[in-house]
């Protein structure tokens, strides 16, 4: 025992101080960029392991056998094939799921988790950190491996997860409640458009619901039967949910709370070598911070360099505002239920009424502790996300930061209506058959999805020159990874004034059979004005190929570069950072929704 001690307490300050303290900037990244995969790697495999020793080969039997299961499985594949096909499978978020595929990329080629700055795919070029973890990136990496590149394959694992998070609902439900109550969790989650919207998208949303799940089993398993065993699963399933998204790293709290509640209950302290090894896999982690923080704060998504700006209680309300516009489902633009969102939110606060009620000690008592630790998480991270300066739920892009709330809500009502079940079935039954019936036309028209403005600037782009792109196309565009991940040269378009010499050669050279830029800009007083961010040097002769107005007010070009007329006063020595949007925004003319819908339905 007291070797064991020592030993955890040297793993903790050895990756303390190689985490933070001890090591430059520097050999950080070298670090990282040696250590980020193999230990991914290492973790994802030892929480194969305990979940294999978990679950005994007899167990597993047992429980396939038992019809009601088997029942649920096909119910969780049906539902997750409906959630799949609701939407088409692209990018939703298009500056943070191609820069995850790009990472995925690069795991794959170099097991490198950087994103690359690059316009010929074979040269090797200057790469950034990304500020994402990385689990997500490295699933998509293995099926690159073994089934080759392709942009598709984060569809794949999105399909997997989403099957996966909807057998692990079932499989909680089922342990804290019934069956009855995992089948309500399965229909629900296959009601609510948010899912259908991230499980055809490329992101790490369903992933992180389904390691936050996972977690919950887990810790559910050792508060009821303590062992080594369990215990490394609990310590691996939080390990893998801290490196899927930034904020999943706060519920290593409530998990070592939930150990230290049970050495305390059983009056026993289990030190296993899991526990040594825990804290070395959060050290990644704590590289990556660092690397990110040293970066602009620019590419944080902030107007200034304080990164203390992104939080504040000035956002509360406006957010707070926006979340219960959401919440009450009565947007039919937003990926919300008119019909979960209520009742979610009462079968919600009901729950906590209820354990606040109960004395303390009975709490610690039953097996709902686990549950209750994590959740309890959960609205201190909703909390946090009201207080955050990007937290508005009613944006279409900004919904899906409203998912683990989704899940507690969604455990909530199951439970709840499950109770109902056997006196008054027809409740859980209309309630349910509602929320599917509202959905389904949502879901098929998915108009947040469409309200994307940068996505159907891309899709748009796309339909006027994707059969022209190929790997003599060099396209300038602020989505360079759009194009970058299909294997298309790119550029970025903030860069490409510092450039102009190199773009002239390219054209003498005739490297490409043509150049694409793609800007956009607003109409002001009936003429069109590019913004700023997308202005390029007097000096480039641009040919104008089409452009068009998706959002009134604005507009997209594309354009070909035909030359560089050296002849033409350019802008000189100019800093091109007054170019970027970091350093003045982007100008999109905002207009209400009323007015949107006016534009719209006024278009032939």
């Amino acid at each position: 025992m007291i070797t064991r001690s020592i030993l955890i307490g040297a793993s903790i300050l050895f990756s303390i101080g190689i985490g933070f303290l001890l090591l430059s900037l520097e050999q950080v990244k070298v670090l990282l960029r040696f250590f980020a995969y193999p230990s991914l790697f290492a973790a994802f495999g030892f929480w194969v392991y305990f979940a294999m020793r978990s679950c005994s080969r007899e167990l597993a039997i047992r429980w396939i056998r038992q019809k009601t299961n088997i029942v649920a499985l096909i119910a969780c594949l049906i539902g997750t094939l409906f959630l799949f096909t609701r939407e088409p499978r692209e990018y939703k978020i298009v500056h943070d799921e191609p820069t995850i595929i790009n990472t995925s990329q690069n795991l794959h080629l170099y097991r490198d988790p950087v994103i690359k700055e690059q316009v010929h795919m074979e040269v090797i070029s200057p790469s950034l950190v990304d500020k994402r973890p990385f689990f997500f990136a490295f699933l998509v990496s293995i099926f690159h491996d073994i089934l080759g590149y392709d942009v598709n394959n984060g569809n794949i694992v999105n399909f997997l997860m989403t099957f996966l998070l909807l057998a692990a609902v079932y499989l909680l439900l089922t342990l804290v409640k019934s069956p009855k109550a995992g089948y309500i969790g399965i229909a629900s989650f296959c009601s609510l458009p948010l899912m259908s919207q991230n499980a055809s998208g490329l992101g790490f949303e369903i992933a992180n619901l389904f390691m936050l799940v996972s977690t919950m089993i887990a810790a559910l398993s050792y508060w009821k039967k303590p062992g080594n065993t369990r215990l490394g699963l609990l310590l691996f399933s939080v390990i893998l949910l801290a490196h899927t998204r930034y904020e999943s790293a706060l519920y290593v709290f409530p998990v070592g709370i939930i150990i230290l509640v049970n050495w305390i209950r059983s009056k026993e302290i289990s030190l296993s070598s899991s526990l040594i090894l825990c804290p070395l896999f959060f050290m990644p982690l704590a590289w990556q911070s660092r690397i990110v923080q040293s970066q602009s704060a620019k590419y944080m998504q902030l107007d200034s360099n304080d990164l203390s700006s992104a939080f504040g209680l000035n956002h509360i309300p406006s957010n707070l505002k926006a979340a219960i516009s959401y919440f009450s489902g009565m947007d039919q633009d937003l990926a919300g239920s008119l019909i979960l969102g209520p009742t979610g939110l009462i079968a919600l606060a009901i729950a906590i009424v209820f354990l606040l009620a109960k004395p303390k000690v009975r709490i610690f008592d039953t097996n709902l502790f686990p549950i209750v630790a994590i959740g309890a998480t959960t609205l201190i991270l909703f909390v946090l996300l009201m207080a955050y300066y990007w937290g508005t739920l009613s944006d279409p892009v900004a919904s899906r930061l409203s998912l683990p709330l989704w899940l507690f809500m969604l455990i909530s009502l199951s439970i709840f209506l499950s109770s109902l079940e056997q006196r008054y079935r027809f409740i859980p039954v209309a309630l349910l058959t509602l929320a599917f019936v509202h959905a389904l036309p949502i879901m098929a028209a998915h108009p947040y999805s469409n309200r994307n403005l940068a996505a159907n600037r891309y899709k748009w782009a796309e339909s006027v020159i994707g059969e022209k792109l190929n790997s003599r196309t060099l396209v300038i565009s602020n989505l360079i990874r759009m194009y970058q991940n299909r294997r298309i040269p790119s550029f970025d378009i903030r860069r490409v004034n510092y450039a102009i010499a190199n773009l002239d050669l390219h054209i003498y050279l005739n490297t490409y059979e043509s150049i694409y830029v793609i800007q956009h800009g607003v109409y002001k007083n009936f003429q069109s004005e590019i913004s700023d961010g997308f202005k390029l040097d007097p000096m480039y002769q641009l040919e104008t190929v089409e452009e068009t107005s998706l959002y009134p007010y604005n507009f997209t070009r594309i354009s070909r570069i035909v030359g560089v007329d050296p002849k033409i006063r350019g802008m000189g020595n100019r800093s091109v950072d007054s170019l970027q949007p970091g350093k003045k925004p982007v100008e999109i003319i905002p207009i209400s929704p009323s007015d949107y819908k006016a534009w719209k339905e006024s278009l032939p």
